[in-house]
C-alpha cells in the first residue's frame, strides 16, 4: 500500500523524535567518555542523509521512496543510540576493572 502524506508527516515527527532522543544519549556517553562517539557521529550523518534524501524525494512526489528514506532515517537514530550506550557501557567496565585491580573490592564496598 502506498505511503500517505499523513504517514510522512508522523515519519518525520518519528525521526525528530529518535534524533532528539540519540542526541541526549551521545552527550551524556561523551561526557563519561571524555570524546565524541565517532560511530555515533557516523550514524547522525547517516540519518541526516536520508532526511535530505526523503526531502528530494517528496520534492519529486515519490512518498513510498520518501518512506522508506525516513524509516532508513530513524533505524539510523536508534543506531547511534546504540553505538552510544556500547561505548559508555564499555568506558564504565574498563574503568571499574581498573578500580577493583587498584584499590579491591572491599574499599570500593566501603566507599
Amino acid at each position: 500500500m502506498p505511503a500517505t502524506i499523513e504517514e510522512i508527516t508522523a515519519l518525520f515527527a518519528n525521526a525528530r523524535q529518535e534524533w532528539n532522543t540519540a542526541e541526549e544519549t551521545v552527550k551524556a556517553a561523551e561526557q563519561i567518555c571524555g570524546d565524541a562517539v565517532i560511530p555515533s557521529v557516523k550514524e547522525f550523518r547517516y540519518a541526516g542523509r536520508r532526511l535530505i534524501d526523503a526531502f528530494e524525494a517528496l520534492e519529486g512526489g515519490d512518498l513510498p521512496k520518501a518512506n522508506g528514506f525516513l524509516q532508513d532515517a530513524v533505524f539510523n537514530c536508534h543506531c547511534a543510540r546504540h553505538d552510544a550506550i556500547d561505548v559508555s557501557v564499555a568506558i564504565i567496565a574498563s574503568n571499574l576493572s581498573v578500580a577493583i585491580k587498584k584499590i579491591g573490592y572491599r574499599n570500593i564496598l566501603n566507599a
